[in-house]
């Protein structure tokens, strides 16, 4: 590899003494790698994302927003070639509440924030199809969300547990 290298630079400091006219260069591309779309929630590989609120009887219902924890990191990219230019959708199905034991909280009492804006803040909707974003082929866009809860209402003391679930398409 450092023949390469060196053998490279010797040769541009060649053509770069001699005068040319006119240059031209064909690149062919083989192998073309198929479209494609890739998700990244959270802290990757197997594991699930988790955001915790952790809420003390003195600050319930207060209308105070308290904010979850950690911060996640989502990580979306796409992949298509330019003759079949595509538009990946991301979308967040929220429509199961939180539950604990026989307590529901809906996930709409859940907003976020994003860091850079890549992908824009917003709040649950409580649909199964909430549309969050979309980005043209051939992009990889990143940011980070910090989740709020609402803290309007007394809710029942206890542990309330759910899962949202992002989706990419590239139709």
């Amino acid at each position: 590899m450092f023949h390469s290298r060196s053998l490279c630079l010797l040769l541009i400091t060649a053509l770069s003494c001699c005068p040319l006219t006119a240059q031209a260069a064909k690149f062919k591309v083989n192998n073309k790698p198929p479209p494609g779309v890739m998700l990244s929630i959270g802290p990757g590989g197997a594991r699930i994302g988790e955001v915790a609120f952790k809420i003390k009887s003195r600050d319930l219902g207060t209308g105070v927003p308290l904010r979850g924890k950690p911060d996640i990191n989502i990580r979306v990219a796409n992949r298509a070639t330019p003759g079949n230019s595509r538009v990946a959708v991301l979308t967040v199905d929220s429509s199961v509440p939180l539950r604990n034991g026989p307590y529901i909280t809906p996930f709409t009492s859940i907003s976020w924030t994003a860091k850079k804006g890549n992908i824009p803040s917003g709040r649950y909707d409580g649909s199964s199809s909430q549309f969050l974003f979309s980005f043209s082929n051939s992009q990889e866009v990143r940011d980070k969300h910090r989740f709020y809860y609402d803290n309007t209402g007394i809710i029942e003391v206890g542990t309330y547990t759910g899962r949202v679930t992002y989706t990419l398409t590239m139709p």
